[in-house]
């Protein structure tokens, strides 16, 4: 009887700590995650939130940081360049759009499109588990050896990171005050989550883009 009661007790307790493990699991999942604007090794990143990455044959890629891609979470609809077409450095190269509101991405580095990610083009929504992953499109650039001096690498890319990050939460706790837009954060410290965008405005969008995206030019869709 004694052997029953212990077995049975040792079953309860395995059973209980199932289910507070599958409770954990669960609340992760749905708990908003921050924004991670970290920077992979080797990539350039342009004050507009794209970034380069240089291949063996002279060309590069180009695509969009974790920072733009943290605060839309997953778009709707991208519109891109077709493959042929020059972009400029500074200049949009790409629109990024969600729910009717979008932002322009200037391109880092001017050249030639050679190649436009497939994934990207059939699936707007698909961004990759890592940046490389998530490229825009291959590049022949033009000056390379100019204009990657306007760029950022390493720990100067991560510090500038940390700085935009600050910056962000500033704005986004302004317009919370000034315009009385709620803004989803996380409890402790107010920093954004994924998909913070998703529940501003397009004039939000068009402020966000003009605070943190400067461009130079509107690309109309």
């Amino acid at each position: 009887m004694v052997a029953i009661f212990v077995i049975l007790s040792i079953l309860l307790l395995i059973g209980i700590d199932a289910l507070i493990l599958r409770r954990r699991d669960v609340e992760q999942a749905v708990a908003p995650q921050p924004i991670d604007p970290h920077l992979p090794d080797g990539l350039f990143l342009h004050p507009g939130h794209s970034w380069l990455q240089i291949d063996r044959g002279g060309t590069v890629q180009v695509g969009v940081d974790n920072f733009v891609r943290g605060l839309i979470g997953t778009p709707d609809q991208i519109q891109h360049r077709p493959v042929g077409a020059r972009v400029v450095q500074g200049q949009p190269m790409m629109a990024v759009g969600k729910d009717g509101r979008h932002v322009q991405v200037p391109a880092p580095i001017s050249g030639r499109i050679e190649a436009v990610n497939p994934e990207l083009t059939r699936h707007p929504g698909w961004w990759g588990e890592r940046h490389q992953d998530g490229w825009a499109y291959t590049v022949r650039p033009l000056q390379l050896g100019e204009e990657i001096e306007h760029l950022r690498v390493a720990e100067a890319a991560a510090g500038w990171l940390q700085a935009q990050g600050d910056r962000l939460t500033q704005w986004l706790t302004e317009r919370a005050m000034v315009r009385g837009q709620l803004v989803p954060t996380l409890p402790d410290g107010g920093a954004p989550i994924e998909g913070a965008l998703d529940s501003l405005d397009g004039d939000a969008w068009r402020d966000f883009e003009k605070t943190f995206l400067p461009n130079g030019t509107d690309w109309r869709w």
